[in-house]
């Protein structure tokens, strides 16, 4: 309720790059990032850190200034929960996604389900598009320190569901599960990300809850 109200179709205005200062610190690389807790406005991947950082702080109605809800963000947005400068963050999902489940933050279910297969994929889109990203185009020493995060990712394998296996897994799913979209983009790994909202198990299909950037809400 605090993002949307699905009677009126009105939601939470979607908009990019909340997490990003106005102005570049001085030294991007020692440079600790400020914790930004925006519920005015939100992305797929800030919507999805909220909505889940409230479920584990177990709070209805998300308060920015509530400390634990703020410990449960940083926990979810930053590797090993530990808040430095900007390569400190998560930035691809899939890392969101196993460096979570390494906290004891989620699980993920994603080979368990049916159809569910295993790919390598090289990720490098960050390194090899620094000047779509301020913070990089301002320091090549985060660029390569972005880089040996993709090296990483590149030596592990992603496990995903084809999309003609997606409804066979309907039955599975909860509401506030985490979707979480592969994309063939080279050097990506996932394009986009929502939550499970199945208002009624009993009739019709799960749906998906997130930030649109096509509706913009």
């Amino acid at each position: 309720r605090v993002f949307c109200d699905e009677s009126s179709d009105k939601g939470t205005p979607y908009v990019a790059n909340t997490l990003e200062p106005c102005v570049l610190p001085a030294d991007p690389v020692n440079a600790v990032e400020d914790m930004v807790i925006n519920l005015d406005s939100v992305d797929c991947t800030t919507f999805v850190e909220y909505m889940a950082a409230a479920m584990l702080a177990g709070v209805k109605a998300p308060d920015r200034n509530d400390s634990l809800l703020r410990q449960k963000v940083q926990a979810l947005r930053y590797r090993n929960g530990q808040r430095g400068n900007y390569a400190s963050r998560k930035h691809y999902f899939s890392e969101w996604i196993s460096d979570n489940v390494a906290q004891g933050l989620m699980t993920d279910v994603t080979e368990s389900c049916a159809g569910a297969v295993h790919v390598t994929k090289k990720i490098n889109f960050m390194s090899t598009h620094p000047q779509s990203y301020t913070q990089l185009s301002a320091s090549s020493e985060l660029v390569e320190q972005i880089r040996k995060v993709e090296e990483r990712l590149s030596a592990s394998d992603m496990c995903y569901v084809p999309c003609d296996r997606i409804a066979d897994n309907f039955q599975n799913l909860k509401a506030g599960d985490i979707i979480a979209f592969v994309t063939s983009i080279h050097g990506l790994d996932i394009q986009h990300v929502g939550m499970v909202w199945w208002p009624d198990t009993k009739t019709g299909s799960p749906r998906l809850l997130h930030a649109s950037s096509a509706k913009g809400r």
